[in-house]
């Protein structure tokens, strides 16, 4: 019986891969719906949908800084038919983060980077300072005087402000809220002086002038923000950020079958229109291979265990 099982098991993954898939794919997202991640899934989702021959189904599993959803892909079955759509905080940042995630950076099998996205430093519009290094050099007057705002306590935006204030030997307050929204908000309001998030997530409120940007994280301009100098320009290189939002799948899954996923996605975002849709949102497309992706999740994960450590910022 022993040779028997195993000859099954042998010839279980090829069999498996020529008929897959054989139903909907479910694309958990750790995130509400309406976000940029949720928004970038449905788009690159709808289309890969088409190249596979099955619906791409969208699962929204918010909560704990999407650890929820990351940990229920994790425990899900090999088969190709529950893949997570993530940020970087998920594989990169919450293992340094959080005492048990519910899941290990091993659980999962690289599929692809999507999209990067910087993030655009923005203070209430009241605020004296007009540009960063003006910013900087009151931050670094008043150490801990000025606050800023992120979405929740260890998050891409957190973890954003963490980087600066390494890079530009600056002390800010941190004022965590549960969400993007609410945080946008006081910084509206002059609550708080200052946040940095995704740029799809406060392009509208810099377009309104209910912000005021100063700079935008990446290396060059973004065409919807001409206007705003890059955190390059402002005299910060080694502050360069982007929020990653790639595809995994749970790590056992078939090499066949990831072959299968990873051919519709990255061949989704090939196509112009879901390319010209992506990049309207402010997303710079990548595309990667899963070798590729992996080598990045690697590289973010010591950046941002560094910084995490020389922050002092603890485990929860």
């Amino acid at each position: 019986m022993g040779v028997l099982s195993a000859a099954a098991a042998m010839w279980g993954a090829p069999a498996a891969a020529q008929s897959y898939p054989q139903r909907p794919i479910k694309l958990v997202v750790g995130f509400p719906p309406g976000g940029p991640t949720d928004a970038v899934a449905r788009i690159i989702g709808e289309r890969a949908a088409q190249t596979l021959g099955q619906s791409v189904i969208i699962e929204n599993r918010p909560g704990a800084s999407a650890n929820i959803g990351a940990a229920y892909v994790a425990r899900s079955a090999p088969d190709g038919y529950t893949l997570l759509f993530s940020t970087a905080g998920v594989l990169s940042m919450n293992p340094f983060l959080y005492k048990n995630p519910g899941y290990e950076v091993k659980d999962f099998a690289p599929i692809t980077e999507a999209v990067r996205v910087p993030a655009i430093i923005a203070v209430t519009p009241s605020f004296p300072a007009n540009d960063l290094k003006t910013f900087v050099q009151m931050a670094q007057k008043d150490p801990g005087k000025i606050s800023f705002a992120s979405a929740g306590f260890g998050g891409p935006p957190h973890m954003a402000a963490e980087l600066l204030m390494s890079v530009a030997k600056i002390k800010m307050l941190h004022v965590p809220y549960k969400g993007a929204a609410p945080a946008i908000a006081d910084i509206m309001g002059g609550q708080v002086e200052m946040g940095m998030f995704d740029l799809p997530v406060l392009l509208p409120q810099v377009k309104a002038g209910k912000v005021k940007a100063l700079a935008i994280t990446s290396t060059a301009r973004s065409p919807l923000l001409p206007d705003v100098p890059t955190i390059v320009e402002a005299g910060y290189p080694d502050a360069v950020y982007s929020n990653w939002y790639g595809l995994v799948a749970p790590a056992a899954t078939p090499a066949p079958i990831l072959d299968q996923i990873t051919k519709a996605f990255v061949g989704a975002m090939h196509d112009p229109a879901v390319h010209e849709k992506l990049v309207q949102m402010g997303a710079i497309v990548v595309a990667s291979s899963p070798a590729e992706f992996d080598t990045r999740i690697k590289e973010e994960a010591k950046m941002w265990g560094d910084i995490i450590k020389k922050a002092g910022i603890k485990p929860e």
